[in-house]
């Protein structure tokens, strides 16, 4: 067996994050791509119903996400700012039907992960930082 050459690491696609909706009619994917110029990873979310595939974002920094209901997805993407030094976590609301995503919030800290706790609650994990100690 040969071994992997970087070049070939570069050109896979990875997948991760698979979540169904409430009624378990689509799945929610993570599809992530090695940027080797950038020293990171181009991540697009994608959705499916078992029968066809189709990415859902295409900004190449959509990962972490969550069903709202059956037919609505909330994700984060720093859309307007992307070389801001803020520290800030905006996310956005999506129809898997398809449309533009539509802004919905932003948290004044750089959220890991965001969960749905109930149907009234968030559970979100933040990045510790030194400079915002209080968050």
């Amino acid at each position: 067996m040969k071994p992997l050459r970087l070049n070939q690491f570069i050109d896979y696609h990875y997948l991760s994050n698979l979540k169904t909706n409430p009624s378990k009619t689509w799945a929610a994917f993570v599809v992530k791509k090695a940027h080797l110029e950038n020293n990171s990873y181009d991540s697009w979310i994608h959705i499916t119903n078992g029968e066809q595939v189709k990415a859902l974002t295409g900004f190449k920094k959509e990962s972490n996400y969550f069903w709202l209901d059956d037919k609505h997805l909330l994700f984060s993407g720093n859309r307007f700012s992307e070389n801001s030094d803020e520290l800030m976590t905006t996310y956005y609301k999506i129809a898997i039907d398809g449309g533009e995503a539509e802004f919905a919030f932003t948290l004044p800290f750089v959220v890991t992960r965001i969960e749905r706790f109930d149907d009234q609650r968030l559970i979100v994990v933040a990045k510790s930082d030194r400079a915002q100690p209080n968050f």
